[in-house]
């Protein structure tokens, strides 16, 4: 079966970072952001952000942020009025310096779930109302090769494209002939449970995502780059309002 993107939905080749665009249309329950991507060697950190629009003091559904300093972890939080919400974190750091990855955010009834190399790595439970979500920002050390939104109400199936539930022609949730996933697997990629072909949440023949032990990025002390203790835009920061 050949492949063919939804209108409104075609992958995003190579963005140049940092990225903003539109999500058309806007996020519902059942759709799914995919990003193929390399974390850098040197990285320091870099975040992903689903906003309320495509302005620098948009509110912020979805704030994830991998940081490096020596006590690895990755921050999730929202924003709304130029004040930051309650920060969650872990320090279960799921990238690999000078790796590639694949990450999808799977937009539930109870928030923003999100999978690293096919592997469940954390829950945001929803702050926004979903319906407000409109677009994306992607900054920091990183390289993207693939973004693709998947799912969400296009002609042809139930919340999705042609002949899907959810998804891409022929499957539930994903693409063709998988559910959740690419074709003939439930969840990722062919042949294999939430991942690429041949293992189950990750790369061929292995348990857990792509080729090489779990790490994470390189870092610095405080928050998002240039800036003093948090996010964007703080003292000498990237253009953001902490709000504190």
């Amino acid at each position: 079966m050949t492949f063919v993107a939804p209108p409104g939905y075609q992958p995003i080749y190579s963005p140049r970072i940092p990225y903003t665009g539109p999500i058309y249309g806007g996020l519902r329950n059942g759709m799914s952001i995919y990003f193929q991507g390399r974390v850098d060697e040197q990285t320091t950190r870099f975040h992903v952000m689903l906003q309320c629009g495509e302005a620098e003091n948009s509110d912020i559904a979805l704030f994830f942020n991998p940081r490096f300093d020596g006590w690895d972890k990755v921050v999730f939080n929202s924003r709304q009025g130029d004040n930051w919400d309650s920060e969650e974190h872990t320090r279960d750091m799921p990238f690999v310096l000078g790796e590639a990855f694949e990450m999808v955010i799977m937009v539930t009834a109870e928030g923003y779930q999100l999978k690293v190399n096919g592997r469940e790595f954390f829950t945001l439970p929803h702050r926004i109302p979903l319906e407000r979500v409109c677009s994306m920002n992607i900054s920091g050390d990183v390289s993207i090769q693939t973004i693709n939104i998947i799912g969400g109400g296009n002609p042809g199936g139930q919340g999705g494209n042609p002949g899907g539930q959810g998804g891409y022609p022929g499957g539930q949730g994903g693409y063709p002939g998988g559910q959740g996933g690419y074709p003939g697997g439930q969840g990722g990629y062919p042949g294999g449970e939430g991942g690429y072909p041949g293992g189950q949440g990750g790369y061929p023949g292995g348990e857990g995502g792509y080729p090489g032990g779990q790490g994470g990025y390189p870092g610095g002390e405080g928050g998002y780059p240039g800036g003093e203790g948090g996010y964007p835009g703080g003292q000498g920061g990237m253009g953001v309002s902490t709000g504190s």
